[in-house]
Order: structure tokens, then sequence, then C-alpha cells
């Protein structure tokens, strides 16, 4: 993913917000009438199981396993030229993740399903609307759930400097699945609006590329 194709996705992303704002109003519309004044999968236990409690448990194991192999780099010869390919990926996931927990701290966007528009009892907010205080209403910008998945787009820089160029393609599609699955998830229970995944996709990525550059650049220092 280059670096210029990546700032000018996030500068489309800006100007567009106030179009993607309404569309996303639309589509909630779309959906909560479609579910009988309320979201598809709200009040699903089994779609909340699945998709929102152990969503986070397989990459939670591919972070661990990862931290696992990077440790053992430093005893194992064999492991020893993924040192810093593994380095990137958990920075990268980590710094992913990161941003987008600590964005919602301060966001004012609301959740549909809180949404006044959709029977809750909050106003909702443009997320560059920030609130600089402990707990702001809304904190539902960026996606967190989505962020478990985009955050392996770490992998695909770490797949690439390890040689790797076809585990790196396979590795940024299964992020972009696996993100897209969980953040429409969140969309049919009403608790995330769709842009949400696109701005979701674009912090991980660029927190991969930002990993790609710490990790490689203090190799070049050193």
């Amino acid at each position: 993913m280059p670096r210029a194709w990546l700032y000018r996705l996030l500068a489309a992303l800006a100007l567009a917000s106030p179009a993607m704002a309404a569309l996303d109003e639309g589509l909630q519309q779309a959906l909560y009438t479609w579910g009988g004044d309320r979201f598809p999968a709200a009040g699903l236990d089994w779609f909340k199981l699945w998709f929102h409690d152990a969503a986070k448990w397989p990459v939670l194991l591919v972070f661990l396993a990862a931290l696992g192999m990077g440790l053992a780099s430093g005893f194992s010869p064999r492991l020893s030229a993924w040192r810093r390919p593994l380095a990137v990926l958990l920075l990268g996931m980590g710094l992913g993740a990161g941003t987008v927990a600590a964005l919602k701290t301060i966001s004012p966007v609301v959740c549909p399903a809180d949404d006044q528009a959709f029977g809750g009892e909050l106003r909702n907010q443009a997320f560059w609307h920030w609130q600089l205080r402990p707990r702001p209403a809304g904190r539902c910008w960026p996606g967190g759930h989505a962020s478990a998945g985009f955050c392996l787009i770490a992998g695909y820089y770490a797949a690439r400097r390890a040689g790797k160029p076809h585990w790196a393609r396979g590795t940024l599609c299964l992020a972009l699945g696996y993100g897209n699955l969980l953040g429409i998830a969140q969309v049919l229970r009403g608790e995330h609006y769709l842009s949400h995944q696109l701005w979701t996709a674009l912090i991980c990525a660029l927190a991969g590329l930002a990993a790609d550059r710490l990790v490689y650049r203090r190799r070049a220092m050193a």
C-alpha cells in the first residue's frame, strides 16, 4: 500500500465527510425501517456473541503468537530473520488498535442505536467536533471492533519486509475482509455507521506504515 495512496485516501475521506454523513444516515434509516423500527441484528444474543464478544479472540491469538515468535527470534537462528518483520506486525497492530481506542475517548459521534433519530436519547455530532473531557457523549467513532480486523493490515508490511509478497497480499485481503465483516456486523446492530469502517481501515493502514518506517528507520540508523 504505497504511502502516497494512503495520503490521498485520507484527503478524499476528509473532503467527502459531509456527503458520507448523509449516506450513513440514509443507510441506517433504511435498516431501521426494514427491521420494523429497530436495527436488524439488535437484540440477537448469538449475533452479539460471535460478531462482538468473541470476534477479537482470533486476532489476540495472532498477536500472542507473533509476540512469542518475536521473543524466540532472540534465541533461534531460524527465526532471527523474522525479528524485524515481527516487530512491524506487533507495533502496527498495537498502534492501529491503540489509535482507534484513543480517538474514541474524545469522539462526540453517537452510535445509531443511541441517536435520537432512531429512538435513542443523544443528539449526533460530526466526528471533528472533538470534546476534550473525560467521557464525552458518543465515543462511537472510529470502529473499535472493526479495528480488530483492520489492525492485521500491519501483516502486509511485515510480510513484504520478509520477502513474502504472496503472503503480503493474502494478509491484506484477510485484514480487509475480517475488518469489514466485523464492521458491517456492527452496522446491522445499530452500533456503528458504515463510514466508520473506512476511517478505521485507513487509520490501521497508516499505523502499519508508521510501524514499518519506525522499525526499518531504526535499522538504517543503527
